[in-house]
């Protein structure tokens, strides 16, 4: 029988690491700047930190599980 391998995301951890980048972002980028920019602008620092956080810590995200 052949066994193959998927990745399965952790969610517990990557909503984790979603709530602790959103936080870092209205601490780090919209609290200095006075809450003067759009929230689509804030919403992309957000989006383009937890895409990084998530590629480069993507072992920690993810398992591999057998099928």
């Amino acid at each position: 029988m052949i066994s193959m391998k998927m990745r399965r995301t952790r969610m517990p951890r990557v909503l984790a690491a979603w709530v602790v980048l959103l936080f870092l972002t209205v601490i780090l980028v919209a609290a200095p700047t006075g809450f003067r920019w759009g929230y689509w602008v804030y919403g992309l620092v957000w989006g383009v930190a937890t895409t990084v956080i998530h590629y480069l810590f993507r072992g920690f995200f993810e398992e591999d599980v057998e099928v």
